[in-house]
């Protein structure tokens, strides 16, 4: 019975040993003539910057600091990764559904969201309560959206203006310790301005009622890199309310500022060099890849061959493949583990 009870040890301990294990690749913004790295301004606007999220938040809130109205052309607005350039305005229509749920009986629902905050949370701040016994009637609607080619932002108001992912590709240097075990052990590597691995430019064109167009550049770099496990990413804070400390914790990154932002990875993931994609080619491991070119892929632990049909600046592309059955599929990849068939 012993010897049962061993062995079961011994196969739960492998199996544990074989879940992928996360860790977390941590990007420092540095931005040209910026005090605090996540603000810029000029005379006319004002320019805050939350790229907390994974992958980066490149979207960005715009402050009209004149007395005039202020009008922004997204379609000659761009951010420029690395040489690349990426329109704002991209002719996108959507349909946004909701529902409307209305409750009788006792109970009750509240929610709050906050996009620039000094607090990052690791869930979204929406908590909705309801009691027992309470009746529910729920209707859908829908609502069509085009997107706006000319923001207008009133005098002394602001808007947010969405933008694109800023990397999503993990960053490969085979002197780093990239698989950290506890906080005491974590690499990082630094750069600047010449030999930061990706370059930014939120470029955007913009005027006011009677003037020609006028041009705010706005430059920034990665000019650090942490290797982070997933044990030192998170912590747990007691809340103060009215100056009491709460009950309960809540968990925070533990690694968040507006002008950071994250990848996660795993023990098993592929780390790959790559330029980004314009709509016709694309550089990854070297590889010059074109529409048509076959390539080896994954999905989760599964290799397949297919073919590109399609690059989706600024990271992504389009691959046609065949399952056992003969049926040709799509999927839409990122630049995570790929190889050129010649």
């Amino acid at each position: 019975m012993k010897i049962i009870k061993f062995i079961s040890i011994i196969i739960l301990l492998n199996m544990v040993g074989c879940v992928p294990y996360s860790y977390f690749q941590v990007y420092d913004i540095k931005i040209n003539d910026s005090k605090n790295n996540y603000i810029y301004e000029n005379n006319h606007i004002k320019i805050i910057y939350n790229f907390w999220r994974e992958y980066g938040n490149e979207d960005f809130l715009v402050l009209n600091k004149t007395d005039s109205n202020l009008y922004i052309d997204l379609s000659k607005s761009h951010l420029i990764i690395n040489n690349n350039a990426y329109t704002y305005y991209q002719n996108k229509e959507w349909s946004l559904k909701k529902s409307k749920t209305i409750n009788s009986g006792y109970g009750n629902s509240t929610s709050s969201n906050f996009y620039y905050t000094s607090n990052h949370y690791v869930y979204p701040l929406t908590k909705s309560v309801s009691s027992y016994n309470s009746f529910s009637e729920t209707s859908e609607f829908g609502t069509a959206y085009k997107e706006i080619k000319i923001v207008v932002i009133p005098p002394n108001s602001q808007k947010i203006i969405s933008g694109f992912r800023l990397n999503k590709m993990l960053y490969a240097n085979c002197d780093i310790n990239k698989f950290p075990k506890h906080h005491n052990n974590i690499s990082s590597i630094n750069f600047d301005e010449n030999n930061s691995p990706v370059k930014y430019k939120n470029y955007l064109t913009y005027y006011f009622e009677k003037d020609n167009n006028l041009v705010l550049t706005n430059t920034f770099w990665i000019n650090k890199i942490l290797f982070v496990p997933y044990n030192d990413f998170y912590e747990d804070k007691y809340e103060i309310n009215c100056g009491e400390k709460s009950m309960y914790t809540v968990q925070y990154f533990k690694y968040a500022n507006n002008n950071r932002f994250y990848l996660e990875y795993k023990n098993n993931s592929e780390f790959v060099n790559t330029n980004n994609t314009s709509k016709e080619s694309s550089q990854i491991n070297n590889y010059d890849l074109k529409i048509g070119d076959k390539v080896q892929f994954k999905i989760g632990f599964n290799k397949y061959t297919g073919e590109i049909v399609e690059f989706i600046p600024p990271y992504d592309f389009k691959i046609k493949y065949k399952v056992k059955n003969g049926e040709s599929k799509y999927v839409i990849k990122e630049h995570t583990w790929i190889n050129k068939i010649d």
